[in-house]
């Protein structure tokens, strides 16, 4: 049993002498470890609550920097949206006159009609299709012709109305978003690391697909009050062809009034010298129609010269897209040839449009022939009023721009 436990080994003095040096450098080297650690923790601490604070303060400032934007645009779209509602205000105005002036012309016509019953009545040789009969029947046909381009003007103003509250809904539509969008970054920008709303929203810190970048922001905006700007200028413009419309309604009316007052023979000088202003402006039209057919055929011809260019170059794109491998580079003269083939749509789109608008125009200008050459027909037409008979009941027509 003796040899079963054995003496426990004894270590020279100078074994103990090592393991107690091996351990005070141990102790000293963890020691200096913990200390490293410890500065460095410190400076962590240091540096990611100053990167925080910094990070925090550029959000401020980037917070408020939105709210300025969205505040300015804000303001821009609010103007806009004030100077267009204003315009249509004025607008509707102006629709009330060209209903006055459309019912102002009711009584004159209906004189106009009693005037050729009365002439009806004459007996025998009197009863004669003279020049004066002519020239109330043309009365009739102004006043007729009036009605319809006061009609028209109206159809026009009543769908500038249309795409003006419409422009206002837009603006509307937006200005409720900004105001919302405002009072979140506003109370964004004053929250604080103490208030008492705040906590963790995982999966918060996205940017999601389908929102927008400052640029398409800015742009929605833009567009609405472009847009705005747009029917605003076009009511305004409206306003202005109405005013000088139903003035020079008024006048021709009159003109054409004081006219059938007027004795046979200036009645027939005058009526000649309108018909022969006429047949200028359709000489003129004529020679726009020719240039119009020119400049069509020329426009056709730079479209089929532009086919070719467009063939080459996506041609080209098509053999490169062959290429293998890595040698399938987005190199300069592949960036080229798709903006030469982007140039090359733009220019047959402008093109195909100007073409478009070309035969637009020559439809125009002829549909304006036929009227020039309608109108040169009935001012071919000598008319007059015979005033013994009517002039009782004309003195009461009067016109008025409205």
């Amino acid at each position: 049993m003796a040899r079963l436990v054995a003496p426990p080994t004894k270590f020279a003095h100078p074994e103990w002498v090592i393991s107690n040096q091996t351990q005070y450098a141990n102790a000293e080297a963890e020691r200096a470890a913990a200390e490293r650690l410890f500065d460095e923790s410190g400076r962590l601490i240091e540096e990611t609550d100053s990167r925080a604070k910094r990070t925090q303060a550029d959000v401020n400032k980037k917070l408020d920097q939105r709210v300025n934007d969205v505040e300015y645009w804000n303001k821009e779209v609010d103007d806009k949206m004030d100077e267009m509602k204003k315009e249509t205000e004025a607008l509707d105005a102006f629709l009330a006159r060209i209903d006055n002036a459309i019912l102002g012309c009711k009584e004159p016509l209906h004189i106009a009609e009693a005037c050729l019953a009365k002439r009806r009545a004459r007996q025998n040789i009197e009863l004669v299709h003279d020049d004066a009969e002519k020239h109330q029947i043309k009365e009739m046909e102004v006043l007729h012709g009036v009605m319809e381009l006061l009609t028209r003007l109206k159809e026009q103003t009543v769908e500038q109305l249309r795409l003006n509250r419409k422009a206002e809904r837009q603006l509307e539509r937006d200005l409720a978003d900004k105001f919302q969008a405002l009072s979140i970054d506003k109370h964004n920008r004053q929250l604080t690391d103490h208030s008492s709303e705040i906590r963790f929203k995982n999966g918060a810190a996205r940017i999601e697909g389908h929102t927008t970048d400052p640029e398409q922001w800015q742009s929605f905006s833009r567009d609405n009050i472009e847009f705005t700007e747009k029917q605003r200028q076009n009511s305004a413009q409206l306003r202005s062809q109405i005013d000088n419309y139903l003035q020079a309604v008024a006048n021709d009316l009159e003109n054409q009034t004081r006219d059938t007052n007027q004795a046979y023979e200036d009645r027939i000088a005058e009526v000649r010298q309108a018909k022969e202003k006429l047949e200028e402006h359709l000489n003129k039209v004529f020679g726009q129609i020719r240039e119009m057919e020119d400049n069509k055929r020329r426009l056709e011809k730079a479209i089929y010269e532009k086919e070719n260019p467009l063939k080459l170059a996506e041609t080209r794109l098509d053999y490169r897209t062959e290429r293998p491998n890595v040698e399938n580079c987005r190199d300069s003269a592949q960036y080229r040839l798709v903006e030469e083939v982007g140039e090359l749509h733009a220019s047959l789109a402008s093109l195909h449009d100007r073409r478009a608008k070309t035969i637009d125009s020559l439809k125009a200008l002829k549909r304006r022939k036929l009227d020039l050459e309608e109108d040169i027909q009935l001012k071919g037409e000598a008319l007059c009023l015979d005033e013994s008979e009517c002039m009782a009941m004309r003195k009461s027509i009067h016109y008025r721009a409205y």
